[in-house]
């Protein structure tokens, strides 16, 4: 598992990438400040699986890769049809691979 300091890092990095501040994070997902104040602490506490859960999805980073630096490259490596798909966008210009993510998130929807 990475150093509490390295998370809160990765948290306020992406935070700031995407919301100009954590201060906004915390307040687009209703989070109190000292969700982050407690982590950064001397003695520090991570908070609840359901907590940093919200803020990985908010961020649009894995939980895993968060806390453990690790992701599902691995997996994916033995998924024939995601190595199909991959090989496949990657070939796109960059207006076709933005038609197939809207394509693919309207599925979704």
């Amino acid at each position: 598992m990475r150093e509490i300091q390295d998370i809160v890092k990765i948290i306020e990095t992406y935070s700031k990438k995407e919301y100009g501040s954590v201060n906004k994070m915390l307040i687009k997902n209703n989070l109190s400040k000292s969700v982050i104040d407690n982590m950064k602490k001397s003695k520090p506490s991570i908070p609840n699986i359901e907590v940093i859960s919200k803020i990985a999805d908010d961020l649009n980073i894995s939980l895993d890769w968060l806390l453990n630096n690790k992701d599902c490259s691995t997996q994916l490596q033995n998924d024939s049809t995601l190595k199909e798909v991959i090989s496949l966008f990657s070939q796109l210009d960059e207006r076709s691979k933005d038609e197939v993510i809207g394509f693919i998130k309207a599925k979704l929807l």
